[in-house]
């Protein structure tokens, strides 16, 4: 038996891994997990049993090949030192796997006492524990279920009125479903065959989208522009950042752009502090007669002694007025910030190569422009809750602009990527994606790729949007009606198992 559950667990992993963007096709999230169920109702292996020989082997292998990417950052990253990075890979592959152990062996542990309706159990939990690890100061959900959607040709449309988790949930009960009436036993064929016949009906059904268009479009430019990260950050080099992406721009606006997108610490100045650099950002503006939203380095002055260091981005309009600023919030755990440092070690200042950033006070739409827009930095594009609350206070546009030239393995790219199309169903508005050296690419509020750039190059990427007139269901109704659902789905659970229990003879 130790050997089918192994081989159960690397198959899975296996799949799984393949069905990540870019993906070998995004039909393998449907199906992908079919071998852990299998082994689990055909095999009937105890908890310990599987947490050991199935849920171990899928974890790591999965995780040790979604996260080789860390292995080969770019030289010139100061994210962290060389040396560190292959037991760092190994200890986060451990991490992550945990969560799976969880599932089986909560799953095991409560499947029994449901009876024939136990299978049912499997999506609640999935996607329980994928909110968690989705959750805090790690959180990481670049490898949620649902994101293997995010690729060409997936199927998005059900997170425009359950999220991101719902969808997930939705997948992981399509392949217990079928697990349970393809090896569950006669006990649960019938309740298997009806689950499996609801998921699909569910999911055509919410493939209409639930946000309403808008009647205009705006011209928006995405500017790459592939500085390395050896000259990015040198003294003498900052003003030829500002050089290079205007360039860009001019082209850009005679392409009749109304707003430019420039990226993460695309000036890297302490725009607050250095009033040259401050005062020259203000005449490219004027100069380019439209609105910029451009990332660079905020500083402001501790309430006790030194500074508080912000990684920014701000909207300077065509009058060359500084408009609104945006302070990241998630900073990277281990790029940016040490977590818990404070906590475990007061006063004591850590130095693995990281930056040591202050968060921000969290989402806000920026109205100066010619649209409402809510900036996000990075990895922020993976926190659900926080872009569902921009669009609910009115953002029309989502932009997310990062510096992705640290990484050197293409797979780490196309995950992160993988955030934005997601990002744009759920709240059903539509996203523009900006990096220094790539992926830029621009997807509408259904999540279709609109253009994209290739990586590494200098150049601009010049799109028309139509700003949604309304965000999606989720994004106006999701922080009550996803636990609301889930609730319900655990009660009905509850319910179905006591009543199967008391007809049993």
């Amino acid at each position: 038996m130790r050997c089918k559950l192994i081989g159960a667990g690397l198959l899975a992993a296996l799949l799984y891994h393949l069905a990540l963007p870019p993906s070998l096709g995004p039909w393998l999230g449907w199906i992908c997990l079919l071998p852990l169920f299998a082994a689990l109702d055909g095999l009937r292996p105890h908890g310990r049993q599987a947490g050991i020989w199935l849920a171990l082997p899928f974890g790591l292998l999965f995780n040790i090949l979604t996260f080789r990417w860390m292995m080969s950052l770019n030289a010139a990253a100061d994210l962290t030192v060389p040396w560190i990075m292959a037991p760092a890979v190994l200890l986060w592959s451990l991490y992550l796997t945990l969560y799976p152990w969880l599932f089986i062996r909560i799953y095991l542990a409560l499947r029994p006492r449901l009876g024939s309706l136990g299978f049912l159990l499997a999506p609640l939990i999935w996607t329980l524990l994928e909110w968690v690890r989705g959750s805090g100061m790690v959180a990481f959900s670049w490898i949620h279920l649902s994101q293997s959607q995010a690729a060409s040709g997936g199927y998005l449309a059900p997170a425009g009125w359950l999220g991101g988790l719902g969808l997930t949930f939705l997948m992981v009960g399509f392949q217990v479903s079928l697990s349970a009436l393809c090896w569950g036993g006669r006990q649960s064929r019938r309740p298997a065959l009806i689950a499996l016949a609801l998921s699909i009906l569910i999911c055509g059904a919410l493939s209409r989208p639930s946000f309403e268009p808008g009647d205009e479009t705006i011209r928006v430019a995405a500017v790459q522009g592939n500085i390395s990260l050896q000259d990015k950050w040198e003294p003498h080099f900052r003003m030829e950042n500002l050089r290079i992406f205007s360039e860009l721009s001019h082209e850009a606006v005679n392409d009749d752009a109304e707003l430019l997108i420039w990226p993460e610490t695309a000036f890297p100045v302490n725009v607050y502090w250095d009033r040259h650099a401050e005062a020259a950002l203000r005449r490219a503006a004027i100069s380019l007669g439209t609105d910029i939203v451009t990332g660079f380095q905020g500083l402001a002055v501790a309430p006790t002694a030194g500074f508080l260091y912000y990684n920014a981005a701000g909207m300077v309009g065509h009058s060359g007025a500084l408009e609104g600023v945006y302070y990241k919030e998630h900073l990277l755990p281990f790029g940016e910030r040490i977590p818990l440092v404070d906590l475990l070690t007061p006063g004591l200042h850590i130095d693995l190569g990281q930056s040591d950033f202050t968060p921000g006070p969290g989402a806000r739409v920026l109205r100066g422009g010619a649209v409402p827009l809510s900036v996000f930095i990075c990895y922020e594009m993976g926190f659900a809750a926080s872009v569902r609350r921009s669009a609910a206070d009115g953002s029309r546009l989502l932009v997310n602009i990062t510096n992705d030239g640290w990484f050197e393995h293409p797979l780490a790219m196309e995950l992160h990527a993988a955030l934005t199309p997601m990002r744009a169903v759920e709240s059903g508005l539509p996203a523009v994606r900006c990096g220094n050296s790539g992926i830029t690419v621009v997807v509408d509020a259904e999540g279709a790729e609109i253009g994209r750039l290739p990586t590494r190059i200098r150049d601009k990427l010049v799109c028309d949007l139509q700003p949604s007139a309304s965000p999606s269901f989720y994004a106006r109704y999701g922080d009550r009606s996803s636990p609301l659902l889930l609730g319900l789905y655990g009660l009905l659970l509850v319910f179905g198992a006591f009543r199967s229990s008391g007809s049993s003879p």
